[in-house]
């Protein structure tokens, strides 16, 4: 949940599947800053934008109230998603994993999934120094959510913080 959206409590949010089915008018979500400490709101309405969707809910009625979920994430249980094509993974899939360079070292592990226009991009802790490596081909060589793991290529400067 991004911000509030008027004074009549819409809240603006980034959806990462815009094709989603997830997010309709009745529907129960659950919004918080965790899984386990999250509040159930009914949709009243969804609006979808290029960029973000603006969402009503039951018991949001003005801008305060829409100001206090600013920030919170929405949760979906895992069972309720959608099967991705090979090759494309859930945010949640890839934090936490071990993030190996092209030779098989372990350097570090994924701390979060940035966006930017580009491509998506990993956010890896290496000894609490954390580098940006783009979600792509020339960048990544294998994710192993078996063995979470994600092998580097031997592209120059992803994990080298003299450049």
């Amino acid at each position: 949940m991004d911000r509030p959206h008027g004074l009549a409590g819409a809240v603006k949010a980034s959806i990462y599947n815009l094709d989603s089915q997830l997010i309709q008018p009745g529907r129960v979500l659950q919004i918080g800053a965790s899984a386990n400490s999250s509040n159930a709101f009914t949709v009243r309405t969804v609006t979808p934008t290029p960029k973000q969707w603006l969402i009503e809910l039951d018991g949001v009625n003005d801008v305060d109230a829409a100001k206090e979920l600013a920030g919170l994430e929405i949760w979906v249980e895992k069972s309720k998603l959608a099967k991705l094509p090979q090759g494309e993974y859930y945010h949640h899939e890839l934090v936490g994993l071990r993030v190996l360079d092209a030779t098989g070292k372990e350097r570090g592990s994924v701390r979060a999934v940035g966006e930017n226009v580009g491509a998506d991009y990993l956010e890896v802790d290496v000894t609490g120094k954390i580098f940006c490596v783009p979600l792509t081909r020339d960048a990544i060589a294998t994710i192993d959510l078996t063995k979470k793991i994600i092998q580097l290529t031997d592209m120059e400067g992803l994990l080298d913080d003299s450049l």
